[in-house]
C-alpha cells in the first residue's frame, strides 16, 4: 500500500482479533453509475458505488473469481452522465468483497489530468452540498 496502515487488536468472545485500517489520503464520494470493466478478453458490467482520485468501489451480482483477482489489471469505463466525461482508465484490483456490498475496490493507474480535475470537481461538489445540509 501507498497508505500508512493502522492496526487496531480487539478481542471478540475472549478471541483476539486484529483489524487493519488503511489512512486514506484521497476523499471519497458515494457515487451511482453503470461502471464496465475488461478483464482479459472478458467483460463486466457493475455500479460503481464511491469514486475518488484513487480508485473506486464497483458492485456486481456475482464475483468471477478465475478472472477478478487481487492485483489483476484491468480497463474500466464509466461513461458521461453523472461525471461530465467519460473515464476510461486502466485499474488493478485492491479488494474484493465476497459479502454485501458484493464488488471489487479498485486503484487508477493512469488518471490523465483531465479525468482527476473531473472526479475532484465531482467530489468537491458532493463535499460542499453536504456541508451546506449541515449548516442548515
Amino acid at each position: 500500500f501507498r497508505n500508512d496502515v493502522l492496526k487496531k487488536v480487539e478481542y471478540r468472545d475472549g478471541k483476539k482479533v486484529e483489524r487493519y485500517f488503511i489512512k486514506r489520503t484521497d476523499f471519497r464520494a458515494p457515487f451511482y453509475d453503470l461502471a464496465q470493466m475488461d478483464i482479459g478478453t472478458q467483460t463486466y458490467k457493475g455500479y460503481c458505488t464511491s469514486i475518488s482520485v484513487g480508485g473506486c468501489f464497483i458492485e456486481l451480482s456475482k464475483i468471477d473469481k478465475v478472472r477478478m483477482e487481487k492485483g489483476a489489471k484491468i480497463l474500466l469505463k464509466i461513461k458521461a452522465g453523472t461525471l461530465s466525461e467519460e473515464i476510461n482508465v486502466r485499474a488493478t484490483i485492491r479488494n474484493i468483497s465476497e459479502k454485501r456490498p458484493r464488488g471489487l475496490g479498485l486503484q487508477f493507474e493512469e488518471l490523465n489530468d483531465s479525468q482527476r480535475d473531473v472526479i475532484i470537481e465531482f467530489v468537491r461538489q458532493y463535499v460542499s452540498s453536504t456541508s451546506q445540509k449541515k449548516a442548515a
